[in-house]
């Protein structure tokens, strides 16, 4: 197995070269390691969490790692802080599951690790014995996906991200989290059709304060009356209020979210360089673009993600395109799939109710949006409706 290592330790490296790799290089640090992933064929990565003070440069290693199918071993000291933790989520969410401590790395643990990679994280090594039961609730429902609904044309996004939330919701046992991240066009009042004691701005608020825990985060959501196990996070409805927030406040509430829930869902607005959307694309797992499926917006689209491309502004790898409002004039599918330079998540025909307020009530809405999860590797069971229910019984 050709492995590549980042250790910065000769006591360690020696441990790593009595097990039974073929050790491709050693680098002394992570800098130099990021183009070595992209250009040297490999099957593993072991890293020093030590040679990284902020975590940045192992985060963008390992995504790399994930995207070329590269087996990650991460030797820490320290799984108890709050931002070691929280490192170590994003990483999980990155395919890294194996973590071991300076003094367990040993040539044999090093061997059962790749021979046995795991699939999923043990969320026990992060549980601190004195408070065990309530760092397990926490952690149970954590780092699954952080999904960004963004579309440059606007043409969906805030219709698409209460539908995908509420179809995750009501069909998957987990914790979701929809939010308002469009200060220009905040929606929620209208499609949820209900009011809102608390709003972003509270949120914000409390960031600043230094004082948002994750009990503080849930009070400041709305469960929603349908659906009690999808959470409302209402966007800014005076938008004097988003000039006094700051980039550093909407990573922090993306990233304690991420603590609470098991999915959570961001609307944002179609101007990139705002900054709660370019954060929320930035931090997403995975990019949710609608666009309507006429040659004139189809091109429009590819020019922004080719701008983003050649600009390096986002990994375009994780944006995913729905088709939205699908009708008789538009393109056919195979003349779409042919034209936009992407991966085609799903589409959502034409609904006129829509446009007044929600569909969640209405299956086949729904079940088109189960679609576009299950193509974005999200595995849910569509909602049967009664007529179908009684086919199968007769």
């Amino acid at each position: 197995m050709r492995i590549l290592t980042a250790i910065g330790n000769e006591e360690l490296q020696e441990r790593v070269r009595d097990a039974s790799f073929d050790i491709i290089d050693e680098v002394d640090s992570l800098e130099a390691l990021e183009d070595l992933v992209e250009l040297m064929p490999m099957e593993g990565l072991i890293l020093n969490r030590l040679l990284d003070n902020t975590g940045d440069n192992i985060i963008r290693i390992c995504k790399k790692a994930k995207y070329k199918g590269i087996k990650v071993v991460i030797i820490t000291d320290d799984f108890n802080s709050f931002e070691e933790k929280k490192l170590i989520g994003n990483l999980v969410n990155q395919g890294v599951t194996v973590y071991l401590k300076l003094d367990e790395v040993t040539p044999q643990r090093l061997e059962d690790a790749y021979n046995n990679y795991p699939q999923e994280f043990n969320y026990s090594l992060l549980a601190e014995p004195q408070e065990n039961i309530k760092v397990e609730r926490v952690v149970e429902s954590v780092f699954k996906e952080v999904i960004t609904v963004y579309s440059p044309l606007s043409q969906g996004s805030t219709t698409t991200a209460v539908h995908l939330a509420f179809a995750l919701a009501s069909s998957k046992k987990c914790r979701v989290c929809v939010v308002d991240f469009n200060p220009l066009k905040p929606a929620f009042k209208k499609v949820f059709n209900t009011s809102f004691e608390f709003t972003l701005p509270d949120v914000l608020d409390a960031v600043a304060r230094q004082n948002l825990t994750y009990e503080r985060l849930e009070s400041l959501t709305k469960a929603y009356k349908m659906q009690t196990n999808l959470d409302i996070l209402p966007g800014i409805y005076d938008f004097n209020e988003y000039y006094s927030s700051e980039r550093q406040q909407y990573k922090e509430i993306i990233e304690k979210l991420k603590f609470n829930y098991d999915y959570v869902i961001i609307d944002t607005h179609s101007w990139f360089d705002v900054v709660s959307t370019d954060i929320a694309i930035k931090l997403a797992d995975k990019v949710v673009v609608p666009v309507y499926g006429n040659i004139k917006d189809i091109e429009e689209v590819n020019r922004f993600i080719k701008t983003f491309e050649m600009y390096d502004d986002y990994d375009i790898r994780k944006f995913k395109y729905v088709i939205n409002k699908y009708n008789g004039e538009d393109l056919t599918f195979i003349e779409i799939d042919a034209k936009l330079h992407g991966d085609i998540a799903g589409y959502i025909s034409y609904h006129r109710g829509l446009e007044k307020g929600n569909g969640f009530s209405n299956k086949k809405i729904i079940n088109e949006y189960i679609d576009v999860l299950n193509s974005m590797g999200v595995r849910i069971n569509k909602k049967a409706n009664i007529l179908s229910l009684l086919r199968k019984k007769a």
